[in-house]
């Protein structure tokens, strides 16, 4: 974008003297300087990550295909396509991964009714947040027993997690069944001075009302095969997190731990694999961060 500005600052008349044309000098100096800060601001664009490779990820829609397809850095590299980081994982306790039965070809992971299990993705952050944080969660929560190891029944046992359906067919609803999540930052190579290494929760906005609450092991609810939004608040360095602790500001290559765990009160068969959890927010442009190693063929 070409930006033309003309500026009215005063010439310079000797019976005003040197110190006032100085000080308009001055003056217009800051104004010009602000002005581009504004600009500068404004130049963010979307983004999205993911464990591994994102531009492979399952869960990809139109939206995020455009990102990808325009989310070049200087270089004319898209941004998605190196992405797949050694220090991002996905991690669980719920057992053998198998073909979920809400997403043809997908693998994921099993934690049956009455029983719990714990879930994490570490995701790498490709660019310096310019927003809050939305993280993305999909889901498959079925009733007990509505899946089958050849085929698919999300459209006849679909529920909510907190669900219980009693024998007479009342439903009724346990908060404390539902599955609890917690999110932590970690520093990166470029992060904010003093960035502790054992990291800080980050705090969501509460929708509606958009106050703040401690992303440390807060309950939430998934409906069938629905995704999620939870959107975390971008933190400011020195101010302090609902939890108490000091925040640093993010930078490209600091990392987001989400944590998911599911209670052995749940009622119902949940499942998560690598690619049901994203973060998506504006990033700064100018500020990618990439691998050396293309990877939108696959992790």
């Amino acid at each position: 974008m070409v930006m033309e500005i003309t500026m009215n600052c005063p010439a310079y008349n000797s019976s005003h003297g040197k110190n006032r044309i100085s000080f308009r000098i001055i003056i217009c100096l800051v104004f010009m300087v602000s002005l581009w800060t504004s600009i500068s601001a404004e130049a963010g664009r979307p983004e999205f990550d993911a464990v591994g490779c994102d531009a492979a990820n399952y869960f990809n829609d139109s939206a995020t295909d455009i990102i990808i397809e325009n989310n070049l850095d200087k270089n004319k590299i898209k941004v998605n396509e190196y992405s797949a980081f050694a220090n991002e994982f996905f991690i669980q306790t719920a057992g053998q991964s198998k073909f979920d039965p809400c997403f043809p070809q997908y693998k994921s992971h099993l934690t049956e009714a009455w029983s719990g299990a714990r879930f994490a993705w570490q995701i790498v952050l490709q660019a310096k947040p310019e927003t809050d944080l939305d993280i993305d969660i999909r889901d498959c929560v079925l009733m007990c027993g509505s899946s089958t190891p050849f085929g698919s029944k999300p459209f006849e046992g679909a529920l909510q997690t907190g669900r219980y359906v009693m024998p007479w067919g009342q439903i009724f609803y346990f908060a404390g069944s539902n599955p609890m999540i917690s999110v932590t930052a970690y520093p990166g190579p470029f992060a904010t001075h003093g960035f502790p290494a054992d990291g800080f929760n980050l705090d969501a906005r509460t929708t509606p009302g958009a106050r703040l609450v401690s992303l440390n092991g807060r309950k939430f609810t998934s409906i069938g095969l629905w995704g999620k939004s939870i959107v975390v608040a971008m933190p400011e360095t020195g101010t302090l997190n609902m939890y108490g602790q000091t925040q640093y500001r993010l930078k490209p290559g600091d990392i987001l731990k989400i944590v998911i765990t599911v209670p052995e009160s749940n009622t119902l068969d949940m499942r998560y694999g690598p690619d049901n959890v994203t973060v998506r927010y504006v990033g700064i442009y100018g500020t990618e961060f990439l691998t050396d190693q293309y990877c939108s063929c696959g992790n």
